[in-house]
């Protein structure tokens, strides 16, 4: 029961020691070490602070547990708590058993670790196909888009549209790349026909230019995901009477 209570503290308290090794002793004293080596008796580690310094021993009977930077976990259970669990006509040897269960510790505590190393690797998968509907820029106007996406949390993607603008009774169309800068969130550069507005006498006409929108696509859903994109941003037009004006992207999107 007592060691359980101490994981569950020195669980909690890694959250705030993230990128160094932690030894817990069986006492509950912390030290905040680089591990250098676990050999048969002892544990060789540098001060974290002081890395430059002596490299320092602690035997493995005063350790309760080491928590690695990476989050693993290694618990070691003293010779005298293995002991105290079996029955006192046991012929077994301590020593093996302490090994044995060491050993098992150490697998367990590697298991752990794949497995959340893939529970995190794949709580983003950054890889996918978008198609759409909706209005803006990146769809041409009043229309569909395409968009196909690369990477992980970071990402690189390309996108293209073709609509119809209902001001001038034109096809409109664009296309340019993505820059995920986290998940979702992005930077686009269209090229294409990127607005409708006035020109100098009041009429309606499309231009071609280029607009740079900043954005996120949001889907819910397992294997075909559902949602919706929000990209504002501007249109820049160098041959147009208004060179630069406001550009938007609103619309609903399938993710497969």
């Amino acid at each position: 029961m007592r060691n359980s209570f101490l994981l569950l503290a020195f669980s909690v308290s890694f959250v705030f020691s993230y990128g160094q090794d932690v030894i817990v002793q069986q006492n509950g004293n912390e030290i905040e070490a680089k591990v250098l080596e676990i050999a048969e008796q002892t544990i060789k580690y540098k001060e974290y602070d002081f890395q430059e310094g002596p490299t320092r021993n602690i035997s493995i009977s005063d350790v309760f547990m080491i928590i690695y930077a990476n989050g693993r976990r290694e618990v070691f259970k003293t010779r005298e708590t293995i002991k105290e669990e079996l029955p006192t006509n046991t012929n077994i040897s301590y020593d093996d058993i302490y090994e044995n269960r060491r050993t098992r510790t150490v697998q367990q505590s590697n298991q752990y670790s794949t497995t959340n190393t893939s529970k995190i690797m794949k709580e983003y998968e950054g890889n996918y196909y978008d198609i759409g509907i909706g209005v803006g820029v990146s769809y041409g106007g009043l229309g569909v888009k395409a968009q196909r996406r690369w990477g992980d949390v970071l990402g690189f993607g390309f996108t293209s549209g073709i609509g119809y603008l209902t001001s001038t009774d034109e096809i409109g169309w664009a296309l340019g790349p993505k820059f995920y800068f986290y998940k979702d969130f992005s930077l686009t550069a269209n090229f294409g026909t990127t607005s409708v507005q006035p020109d100098y006498y009041g009429e309606w006409e499309s231009e071609i230019g280029i607009a740079f929108l900043i954005g996120g696509d949001w889907t819910w859903g397992e294997s075909v995901k559902y949602g919706f994109n929000i990209n504002l941003g501007v249109a820049v037009h160098p041959d147009a009477y208004y060179t630069t004006v406001p550009a938007l992207d609103i619309g609903f999107i399938i993710r497969y």
